[in-house]
């Protein structure tokens, strides 16, 4: 199911995150995988830790970060579907 802006989601609940130092430092206790994440990534699952619709994620970002809306929202939705993809993020 590909991620639209009225998709809802939330980060997987088993994922465990920490910050280290400016890095967000994810581990997925199934796969045994890490993941770091740095400035917006990190941003974005501090606004996914509760549910939250695309759209409202997408807006919070745009108002948060400089430069093109449209660039923005492309990165972000490319990078909601990374987390899915790795079953990071539960689709509600």
């Amino acid at each position: 199911m590909p991620i639209s802006p009225e998709t809802r989601l939330v980060a997987a609940p088993d994922v465990l995150a920490a910050m280290s130092g400016d890095a967000l430092v994810l581990m997925d206790p199934d796969s045994g995988n890490y993941y770091t994440f740095e400035g917006a990534g990190a941003d974005i699952w501090a606004e996914i830790e509760a549910p939250v619709s695309v759209d409202d994620l997408l807006c919070r970002l745009t108002e948060v970060f400089d430069g093109p809306e449209d660039d923005i929202r492309q990165s972000t939705l490319v990078f909601l579907e990374s987390l899915l993809e790795k079953r990071l993020i539960t689709l509600l």
